[in-house]
């Protein structure tokens, strides 16, 4: 069973290491991506834009068409300049 969680770790600390990688170039590359795409919802995976909706449930299926699990891939949503948010 040891061997087993130590793979699932394995698998787990990759996962967060592209979110990490995926994360960052977003924010490096965020002024152009949103020009590109705003007001919508994009999915970044190994530094790419891979898909792009105005509905996040939309975004979901042209994920899973490509083959990708939309709980690996980071997705934000281009908001426009100066928009503020109270969460």
């Amino acid at each position: 069973m040891a061997m087993k969680e130590e793979k699932v770790d394995e698998i787990d600390e990759r996962m967060l290491e592209g979110f990490i990688i995926d994360s960052d170039w977003l924010a490096e590359n965020y002024e152009n991506i949103r020009t590109k795409h705003l007001e919508k919802f994009v999915a970044v995976k190994n530094k790419k834009v891979i898909a792009e909706s105005q509905s996040i449930g939309e975004l979901q299926e042209l994920l899973k068409k490509q083959g990708v699990d939309p709980r690996t891939t980071l997705v934000d949503f281009m908001l426009p300049k100066d928009t503020i948010l109270f969460l």
